[in-house]
């Protein structure tokens, strides 16, 4: 059985959205990265959610937004910390995140989506279930229910980070057929990248086939230790003096480069096991001198620039295959 689509795979974190939409640009133009609603399949989480959105008002077959213009020019190069935060948490979050959700729901609306359902990729979002303690995959084209979901809140959820930001309920337009979890829930990488893609891709793979290609694009990340570091340092230059440092470190170690490493032996592990997830697997992460800020969203358009010029300095450290990237970066 073969399988002729494209998965994306784009997995965020807070301020440094810009890095991935330069890779993304990069895969465009250097790679012939397909984004179509025909032969793309989306999946993301955290502020790479947020890109799985644009990804899909902006390569849409029937009235696609601009992605230069409407989502780059218009929203990211103009975006401020003040259109994400303010101080005065909620639900015993550090940050109160009121106004990202009005800066989300006029992209939303500029955009035409109301519900997940609206979303005309297929498209997988992860959150994680506070009751459960589980990262749950919401699909659009789920044969029951997860469509009717409302799209703010997915996405409002899926971009909360723990003890920073509010967690979030996400509600529907029909709850009697609802089959996605209740309760509350936070960032989908919390636990760490793409946890269970097993039981949602590979699943998929089983039934259809390998992918023709993946392209899993990432941010720069730091080791466990230094992830804190520069979240405890970005509180700090945001006015937040306290907090609880091992709740921090939770969060941090899932968005750390050791977990985003850790995902990627976990698909040659699968791969080992049940055959190829795709004919080819590029990794896309940059290797910057200094990265930047993970709350810092006012340098959004110099972010995407550095990146740009890293590619281009860089070209054979850019989609690089997936068993090699693993090999330069395991530690004997």
């Amino acid at each position: 059985m073969s399988n002729n689509k494209n998965l994306i795979m784009v997995t965020g974190a807070a301020a440094r959205i810009s890095q991935e939409v330069a890779c993304i640009d990069k895969l465009r133009s250097e790679k012939g990265m397909r984004i179509s609603q025909k032969d793309t399949i989306l999946a993301g989480f955290s502020s790479g959610s947020v890109n799985l959105l644009a990804l899909n008002s902006c390569f849409r077959d029937n009235a696609p937004l601009n992605w230069d213009t409407d989502y780059k020019a218009n929203l990211l190069w103009t975006l401020t910390n003040d259109q994400i935060f303010k101080h005065g948490g909620l639900h015993l979050s550090l940050l109160n995140t009121d106004p990202f959700r009005d800066t989300l729901n006029g992209f939303l609306a500029k955009a035409g989506l109301s519900t997940f359902g609206d979303l005309p990729f297929e498209s997988y979002v992860l959150t994680l279930s506070d009751h459960a303690h589980n990262t749950e995959w919401a699909n659009n084209f789920e044969s029951t229910n997860q469509g009717a979901l409302i799209a703010s809140d997915l996405f409002m959820a899926s971009t909360a980070i723990p003890v920073i930001f509010p967690w979030q309920k996400i509600g529907d337009t029909n709850s009697s057929l609802r089959n996605f979890p209740k309760g509350h829930f936070s960032d989908g990488g919390t636990k760490g990248q793409f946890i269970n893609f097993e039981d949602t891709i590979g699943a998929y793979v089983l039934e259809n086939g390998p992918f023709e290609s993946i392209d899993i694009i990432s941010p720069m990340r730091e080791s466990g230790t230094d992830a804190q570091a520069e979240l405890e340092e970005g509180l700090k230059a945001i006015g937040i003096k306290e907090f609880v440092k091992d709740k921090l470190g939770n969060f941090a170690a899932g968005h750390s480069f050791g977990a985003f490493l850790t995902f990627l032996e976990a698909i040659q592990a699968w791969q080992a096991k049940n055959g190829p997830l795709a004919h080819s697997i590029s990794v896309n992460i940059p290797e910057l001198a200094k990265n930047f800020g993970i709350l810092d969203f006012n340098v959004e358009q110099a972010e995407y620039n550095l990146v740009i010029d890293w590619i281009d300095a860089n070209p054979n450290d850019f989609a690089v295959p997936l068993d090699e990237f693993v090999s330069r970066h395991q530690i004997a």
